[in-house]
């Protein structure tokens, strides 16, 4: 998925997430949350990087 699609799924710009992936910068909390959502949403494959990333947090926030 390119930077663009991924801000067009979150519903923010490009420019949003473009430093995300660069290290320069990190996504707010809901930021975060968006990212979790879309994960949980993707096909079974894909939900290895939610729980690589995502699996230790409290799934009832």
């Amino acid at each position: 998925m390119s930077q663009e699609q991924l801000a067009r799924q979150l519903g923010v710009s490009f420019q949003t997430v473009n430093p995300w992936e660069n290290g320069r910068a990190n996504p707010s909390p809901m930021g975060i949350k968006l990212v979790e959502q879309l994960l949980m949403e993707m096909p079974t494959q894909d939900q290895e990087l939610w729980e690589q990333y995502f699996s230790d947090q409290d799934p009832n926030r």
